[in-house]
């Protein structure tokens, strides 16, 4: 739509009276409209017109993103230039009636009972986190004969407690009476007998499930109620995929999980992921590309760092899942054990800089010595750790390595990997290190000494050659020290 048209649309009048500009009392002056939200708006809109809330509504969100593209022929500014704040908050844990998958009652807030039920209390789940499989957190008690669940919250759950633990519901794969033989419980749990009889070890017969049946409102019932499976805390393994955990004390949130589990970082991470791929996928005419940023903002440096070190996390595990799936699909023949890292390493395409210690460690040494000397030598961190046995010869090696800082060997196994680094960067003796190309593990130590001549003279370890062609002296004992390096 043009500019001077949608300048004369009564929508977008009616648009700019309701979120942009205002009549001040007393002053008639033009002033900024307070915020209001998007569903009020819409509500104001549909009284006005008779028309329905939704339709409203998805008629000021075009408006709105008409007028951000529209543009002055003039002084090129937009018609609506507004800014959408849109305030997300944590969800609750989702709660269910006692009552079967396709029957119960599912809400995501917090509720004693069923609205217009109060003889159906509202149970919290929790979610298997290698299979997804629900289960009712429930707290068993047991007075004069009868026996009734109530709802608890799952991070009150600790281990040994036997009257907490879960209720498990499921019509198409339902708890049998004798779990051994229809093979669901895990490997580790059974024992088998000479004569070919599985059975369940002593030690996790207390672990095993109940069968019981219960009534909408949580009693126990001796028959005609819903089938279950009582699981005594802590979790010890899944009902559904036979996940097993040895770990009988703690708590249960590293097995399962609710809605209401999840942090702020692993929250905004995927927000943010969310937003790029949504900033990303917009075509060139709807935002111009340097307006396509994602900001965050918080009050102190620490959340800052958290969330930064978090969200780096988050992307490397992302591209080295993307990385596997597409080893996986370039390979119709499959991928072996020993070949899947390599495989994973060449689809990356990463440079060797990019995850190398040392970047420079394939670069060969310098040979002008001295310029680089004039270029270490401006570094704060340079140290030699030299031990003298005089001044004279400390004055002598201190001059000699400033002039020389760098140092070059060939790896002898794979004859290919440059190791090249200034002695200032380098740590003291026996420490390991790996070459740059075959990551063989490695151990330099680097021994020199003055000679008579005052020149340095040094050797190699086992298995390393040099690649400069040093002139040999003997050294004097008399002036001997070792300057160690990795």
């Amino acid at each position: 739509m043009h500019y001077d048209d949608l300048r004369q649309d009564p929508l977008a009048a009616w648009t700019e009276s309701t979120f942009g500009l205002a009549v001040e009392p007393g002053t008639d002056r033009l002033v900024r409209q307070r915020p209001t939200r998007l569903p009020d708006a819409a509500q104001d809109l549909a009284a006005s017109t008779g028309r329905p809330v939704d339709e409203c509504e998805r008629a000021i969100r075009q408006i709105l993103m008409a007028g951000s593209r529209s543009r002055h022929p003039d002084i090129g500014r937009p018609l609506f230039a507004f800014r959408l704040h849109q305030f997300l908050s944590k969800g609750d844990t989702v709660h269910v009636s006692l009552e079967p998958e396709d029957e119960r009652h599912v809400t995501s807030t917090y509720s004693v009972t069923v609205p217009d039920r109060p003889e159906a209390p509202l149970f919290p789940l929790a979610f298997c986190r290698e299979c997804g499989q629900e289960y009712l957190a429930v707290a068993r008690a047991t007075r004069s004969g009868e026996t009734w669940f109530t709802p608890r919250r799952n991070r009150d759950v600790s281990g040994g407690d036997a009257a907490n633990g879960y209720l498990y519901l499921s019509r198409d794969h339902p708890w049998p009476v004798q779990p051994e033989v229809d093979g669901r419980l895990p490997d580790s749990w059974l024992v088998t007998a000479d004569d070919g009889g599985v059975s369940v070890l002593p030690t996790r017969r207390k672990h095993l499930p109940e069968r019981v049946q219960v009534d909408v409102g949580g009693n126990q019932l001796s028959s005609d109620g819903l089938l279950a499976a009582f699981l005594p805390s802590p979790f010890s393994f899944c009902l559904r995929c036979r996940v097993s955990y040895e770990q009988v004390r703690g708590q249960d949130f590293g097995k399962l999980a609710t809605l209401d589990a999840k942090g702020r970082s692993s929250a905004v991470s995927v927000i943010s992921a969310s937003v790029v791929r949504s900033l990303q996928a917009l075509g060139e005419h709807e935002l111009d590309a340097k307006a396509r940023k994602l900001l965050t903002f918080v009050d102190n440096r620490q959340d800052a760092s958290l969330q930064a070190g978090h969200f780096n996390d988050f992307v490397q595990v992302a591209q080295l899942r993307g990385a596997l799936y597409r080893a996986a699909a370039t390979t119709p023949e499959g991928l072996a054990h020993e070949h899947v890292a390599q495989r994973v390493a060449e689809t990356l395409e990463l440079a060797f800089a990019s995850f190398a210690a040392n970047p420079e460690a394939v670069q060969p040494a310098s040979p002008d010595a001295a310029g680089v000397a004039s270029r270490l030598t401006t570094r704060s961190s340079i140290h030699h750790p030299v031990k003298a046995l005089d001044t004279q010869t400390d004055r002598r090696a201190e001059a000699w390595a400033k002039a020389a800082k760098v140092w070059s060997a060939k790896c002898a196994r794979c004859s290919t990997g440059v190791w090249s680094s200034p002695r200032s960067s380098v740590a003291t003796s026996g420490s390991a290190r790996r070459c740059p190309t075959c990551l063989t593990r490695f151990t330099v130590t680097i021994r020199w000494a003055l000679c008579s001549s005052g020149r340095p003279t040094w050797r190699y370890p086992f298995g390393w050659r040099p690649l400069s062609k040093a002139r040999r002296h003997t050294p004097d004992r008399r002036s001997c020290w070792t300057v160690s390096n990795g």
